[in-house]
């Protein structure tokens, strides 16, 4: 789930949505409207894609290599660092449905090098 906020008041489908209220949207739904993907759970590479792909957008989705990339500089801080000790206590935004917290303290020791 992905929660936004209302920029205005408005009425989707019948329902009416007052400005500033949360609005939850499931990733898990993306890619079956009926009327863009017919079928919806059919893979087939070659299949035409009437609507603009949005999978390298923006947020945390923004790229299959970013799970990469951090594991790699958690490798190449830990080489040069040693393993973080936790400094203080992890916070968490309001609604924590994907993302993680806001912040992690932690401690990094630099190791002797000959």
């Amino acid at each position: 789930m992905i929660q936004r906020f209302a920029k205005e008041d408005v009425t989707y489908q019948g329902l009416n949505i007052a400005e500033c209220s949360p609005v939850f949207c499931s990733v898990a739904s993306a890619g079956h409207a009926p009327l863009i993907m017919p079928k919806p759970a059919h893979f087939d590479l070659r299949a035409p894609r009437p609507a603009k792909q949005l999978v390298f957008g923006g947020g945390i989705h923004h790229c299959p290599g970013a799970a990469l990339g951090r594991l790699e500089i958690s490798e190449a801080l830990t080489a040069r660092f040693g393993p973080p000790a936790l400094s203080g206590t992890p916070t968490w935004p309001p609604l924590a449905v994907i993302h993680g917290p806001d912040s992690v303290p932690a401690l990094f020791t630099p190791r002797s090098h000959p």
